[in-house]
């Protein structure tokens, strides 16, 4: 089985996802070296060709430079190609994050509800989503109490026009997630890590 998590930056998709391993038989997905993360995406190429060529597109288009699309190459692309694939093979699996944070993450700008189903159309569904559900106006307050935003690093204006967007496709995304066709669950993130670990464990064992 494999789960992934959702959420909005400071959500506490890290915390939860590593207790809940220690929690249970589920493993987190890690790639640990560039042997591992090309072997996985020549597995996934081979087995998903368009998607994998679809999903680059958006990654390249939604670049506005060189090093914006080197962070959402790796980090969007690669490594979440690697991860999933590495998941099929694992049993009971936990992607921290996974395809679909890629809609918070990949687009620069607000996306329509139309568009997002056509675009998710293009991946791979984990057998249960978690949605970490953080009220937009906690976001900063999160960001700051982890003391990091990656990023950051691209400029203060840039971060700020893209945690805009970011807020915008995730509203998007959560009023039209009964048309995405996958299982999910909705959590508050503003409860406790432990809290939010018994109701997903509750949720596996029904």
């Amino acid at each position: 089985m494999i789960i992934e998590f959702y959420g909005l930056p400071g959500a506490g998709k890290t915390t939860i996802t590593e207790k809940l391993a220690t929690r249970s038989d589920f493993k987190i997905v890690k790639i640990r070296t560039k042997k591992a993360l090309f072997w996985y995406n020549f597995l996934f190429f081979l087995r998903h060709p368009i998607k994998f060529f679809v999903t680059l597109y958006y990654v390249i288009v939604n670049s506005p430079d060189r090093r914006i699309f080197y962070y959402k190459f790796t980090n969007t692309f690669l490594h979440h190609n690697a991860k999933y694939q590495k998941a099929l093979r694992m049993g009971n699996a936990i992607l921290d994050q996974g395809y679909f944070q890629n809609i918070l993450s990949v687009f620069e700008r607000p996306i329509s509800a139309s568009f997002l189903v056509k675009y998710t159309r293009f991946l791979l569904k984990p057998d249960k989503l978690i949605v970490l559900n953080l009220p937009p106006d906690d976001v900063l307050g999160r960001i700051g109490e982890r003391g990091y935003a990656a990023r950051e690093k691209f400029g203060r204006e840039y971060f700020n026009k893209w945690l805009e967007a970011v807020k915008e496709n995730n509203r998007i995304f959560l009023e039209n997630l009964d048309k995405l066709g996958m299982d999910y669950n909705i959590i508050d993130a503003r409860r406790s890590a432990d809290d939010i670990c018994r109701e997903i464990l509750s949720g596996l064992r029904t």
